[in-house]
């Protein structure tokens, strides 16, 4: 019998999410802002504020949203 857990083991978060959504992706782009902004402006401060939040938005996107979701679905099976 297939329950809520395996079908969520199957279809987990990321196999929700688009081929621009995935986790490769995430980082990929994040490193080409930092590098692209670096290149463009040579200025450590800009270089540190766009890091910070492209640091931030990693976290929110590849930690924190997934376990976000794990909860939600966890919280239908429970039901």
């Amino acid at each position: 019998m297939n329950t809520g857990e395996d079908s969520h083991k199957q279809h987990g978060y990321w196999q929700e999410k688009p081929l621009w959504c995935q986790p490769w992706s995430i980082i990929l782009t994040g490193l080409l802002i930092i590098i692209t902004t670096f290149t463009l402006f040579h200025n450590i401060i800009i270089e540190s504020l766009v890091s910070i939040f492209t640091i931030a938005w990693w976290y929110l996107f590849l930690f924190i949203a997934p376990q976000a979701f794990d909860e939600i679905i966890q919280g239908r099976i429970d039901e």
